[in-house]
């Protein structure tokens, strides 16, 4: 589908694709029998698939990675004196990558990928970070709402009266601060009504 200009929307008759990669001008599939194809636009050999292409395994199972039956590589070898082991830092929860802070921490084991994975944590900040990440507007987002709204209103107000204070003179001195009631009145130059 798309555009053909240079027939990449053309798939070819007959072929079974497992997966597909569509790029500028040209397209690639992986074929059901693992060999990538592809066609369209060939100005840079963007279609030409190089020779003695290794295939890629197609398998109908979820592909894990590392794989069930890699074995872990092994740890290095430790000097001769070991240090005792020091005391993890205390971290800031918003540093955490989010893997961590949410709970989907796994560990590769070499045993079979078989058990369901375990139940999802949600601590109570996380809850607070998801649901204001979420668009959900939980009470941080209300107060940060209003402290907007105060702020705007009182930039407004300095405003006005500004403007209050341009269309009439004040009556004895120039205005030293806007907190000071002073008495007013019109100008000469403006027509009130």
């Amino acid at each position: 589908w798309g555009d053909d200009k240079y027939g990449q929307s053309r798939v070819p008759a007959g072929k079974r694709f497992t997966a597909v990669s569509a790029g500028h001008g040209y397209t690639c599939a992986v074929e059901a029998t693992g060999r990538a194809s592809c066609w369209g636009l060939n100005r840079n050999g963007q279609t030409s698939v190089p020779t003695g292409f290794i295939p890629i395994a197609v398998t109908s199972k979820p592909l894990r990675w590392p794989p069930a039956t890699a074995p872990l590589p092994l740890p290095p070898p430790k000097p001769a004196h070991t240090p005792p082991p020091k005391p993890p830092s205390p971290m800031p929860l918003p540093l955490l990558p989010p893997s961590q802070k949410l709970g989907f921490t796994q560990k590769y084991t070499t045993q079979p990928h078989t058990a369901p994975p375990p139940p999802l944590s949600f601590p109570a900040v996380d809850l607070l970070l998801l649901s204001t990440a979420g668009g959900l507007f939980p009470v941080v987002d209300l107060l940060l709402l209003a402290a907007l709204v105060a702020a705007f209103i009182f930039s407004l107000r300095g405003v006005v009266r500004l403007a209050i204070w341009k269309r009439y003179r004040v009556v004895g001195h120039t205005p030293a601060d806007h907190d000071t009631p002073m008495p007013i009145a019109p100008r000469e130059d403006t027509k009130l009504g």
